[in-house]
């Protein structure tokens, strides 16, 4: 079954917002001149008793201990993945240990096979030894047929796992099989159709799954493969094969050791949490319920995300997934540590990015007490950087580091001669003490070759103007929506854009205040130079001397009003383009640029959505 047409809905909405924002903060200055790796510090030596856990951050699969210290890298060492990277592989996620503890099944997101949504990674599926450290891909696609979403069934060496077959008409279904493909077992089938679109809005299929410790009951999230939120949470009893629904909206459960309850995930109404890319799903709350799926209680009631809860070895905690400082951004999140109750919550990890999909090892410990229920202040680490840049030749874009006075580096996006960098995460153990947030946003003076005299004239009028550390700095007087406070800044190849932080979904912007923007102002710097330097001068485009040279001539041969008349442009165009160099040496330094190709590239999706 296909869901081609689904994430192409998805992603034009996608590029509709990315471009809503660009929109917002580069193109008044086209007008007018144009948040472990975040995670906790050791706190003390690991003891061998303790309880741990392991979960994906920055495209690696981690291991920490319950209180926060001994954190090591399992996978991708070296190689920390920024949120907002357009076209690079997004690294590991959602590990599952086995229930012996010696081995995590995870997956592994790559360029060529793309996810689909949060809860469908149709990517590689790979095996973890924790004793070798060594890596191995399992239950790889074979022509017609894939395997995704698996999970340990204990007592064997074999998993669960959706698979689907290609054809006329896709089969989908939920079937127990061996690493290496042997031994197929089909436990349940889900409606397939032939290609093009579905019958109805509801066309389900396994996303997480949950098996209970004795083997016998399993819960599965199924997931309309056409909706960013239509799933439900499922009990299903292997031995009678007798199906019972525990909630609409609801996914992600996880059994606790002694398979006595299990918790879970149920949507939070009129609430959303979005990923760098913008899009969103509910936020969550956490509920537990007995094994038979009567007696659902709710743990948790907070404004964060909280998602993909595990239970202790011991059953006496649960570690979960939080977003922290922003609580409908996912760039932000954190992990947090509870009591079986929903008592005593202690954040665990700090920092950037973001940590995510925790998982106690079963048997590491029986000490998963995190030591204390109060916030604890540990120091960030912060692993973000800017992602890889495709094309070098529009210049070094400006940026605020890993850290500034208004957060860490949460997210970096990066397409040619756009892009903005995020600093929404939060280092302090409050929300409360955390600041605004703000966003560095980056437009090539090469986006609207031909303008610049008219831009150069604005500034040269606007009484809004002063110089900064060598460069021209401009701020909006927009009263009201925050989204208008904004600082530009006219330096290199770019024209930089300083407001707050973007919020994701229909957050609009964090209220940074003029003053606010102005500080970061001193603390922007081109990529790879130390901060404190004077910024690089303005660069114009080579085009734009010409053309204004060219209308200087005309000006002199005849008068204003004859070439306007000429050209069909209005008189203060021409005013403008006659007087460039002019206003060009009443600002100060400047230089010239020779401008790239800046059309807008066309990119087309060829890779597989299944693997």
């Amino acid at each position: 079954m296909s869901t081609t047409g689904g994430r192409e809905i998805r992603r034009n909405r996608r590029f509709a917002s990315l471009t809503v924002l660009f929109a917002a903060a580069l193109l008044p200055a086209l007008t007018i001149l144009a948040i472990g790796a975040g995670d906790s510090q050791a706190l003390s030596p690991p003891q061998a008793d303790k309880a741990e856990i392991v979960y994906s951050n920055g495209g690696r699969i981690m291991q920490v201990t319950a209180d926060g210290s001994g954190r090591k890298v399992l996978t991708n060492r070296g190689k920390v993945r920024t949120p907002g990277g357009i076209g690079d592989p997004v690294g590991d996620r959602l590990p599952r240990v086995s229930p012996d503890g010696s081995r995590v099944l995870f997956t592994r997101i790559t360029r060529d096979i793309p996810p689909d949504n949060e809860f469908l990674f149709h990517s590689r599926n790979m095996l973890l030894n924790l004793d070798t450290g060594k890596v191995r891909r399992v239950l790889a696609r074979d022509g017609r047929v894939s395997y995704y979403n698996l999970e340990w069934l204990p007592g064997t060496n074999r998993v669960l796992a959706a698979r689907l077959v290609r054809g006329k008409a896709d089969q989908l279904s939920l079937v127990s099989v061996n690493l290496d493909g042997s031994g197929l077992k089909t436990i349940l089938k889900y409606r397939s159709y032939a290609g093009g679109m579905p019958k109805d809005d509801w066309n389900f299929e396994a996303a997480r799954l949950a098996i209970s410790p004795d083997g016998r009951n399993l819960l599965v999230t199924a997931m309309d493969i056409w909706s960013e939120s239509g799933y439900r949470l499922g009990l299903v009893n292997l031995e009678t094969g007798k199906r019972k629904l525990i909630a609409k909206g609801a996914h992600s459960g996880a059994w606790s050791p002694d398979g006595n309850s299990f918790v879970f995930v149920k949507d939070r109404r009129k609430a959303e949490v979005c990923d760098w890319d913008f899009e969103c799903t509910p936020s969550g709350d956490l509920f537990t319920a007995k094994a038979d799926g009567t007696g659902i209680r709710r743990l948790t009631d907070t404004r964060r995300d909280e998602a993909t809860p595990s239970f202790s070895p011991d059953g006496s905690r649960i570690v979960f997934s939080g977003t922290f400082h922003r609580p409908s951004d996912r760039t932000t999140a954190e992990l947090f540590s509870m009591s079986a109750d929903g008592g005593c919550p202690v954040r665990i990890t700090n920092g950037s990015p973001a940590s995510l999909d925790p998982f106690f090892v079963p048997g590491s410990g029986d000490y998963a007490y995190p030591g204390g229920c109060e916030p604890v202040d540990r120091p960030a680490l912060v692993e973000t950087g800017l992602n890889r840049v495709k094309r070098k030749d529009f210049g070094r874009r400006l940026w605020l580091g890993k850290e500034s006075s208004q957060g860490l580096l949460s997210m970096d996006f990066d397409y040619v001669f756009l892009s903005y960098t995020l600093y929404g995460d939060c280092s302090e153990s409050r929300a409360k003490d955390c600041p605004p947030g703000a966003t560095v946003f980056n437009g090539s003076v090469c986006l609207n070759p031909g303008s610049w005299a008219e831009k150069i004239a604005d500034l040269v009028r606007s009484k809004r103007k002063m110089k900064r550390r060598g460069v021209w700095v401009e701020q909006s007087r927009v009263n009201g929506n925050s989204s208008g406070r904004a600082t530009w800044v006219y330096s290199g190849r770019w024209i930089t854009t300083i407001t707050g932080a973007v919020g994701p979904g229909n957050d609009g912007f964090s209220r940074l205040g003029y003053a606010a923007q102005l500080d970061l102002v001193d603390e922007l710097r081109p990529r790879g130079v130390k901060p404190g330097a004077r910024l690089p001068k303005l660069l114009i485009p080579t085009f734009d001397f010409q053309l204004a040279r060219f209308y200087r001539r005309q000006v002199e041969r005849s008068s204003v009003t004859e070439v306007a008349k000429k050209f069909r442009v209005s008189r203060r165009k021409v005013r403008d383009l006659a007087n460039f160099t002019r206003n060009l040496r009443r600002l100060g330094p400047y230089g010239r640029t020779r401008c790239p190709d800046a059309s807008f590239p066309v990119e087309t999706d060829s890779g597989s959505d299944r693997s």
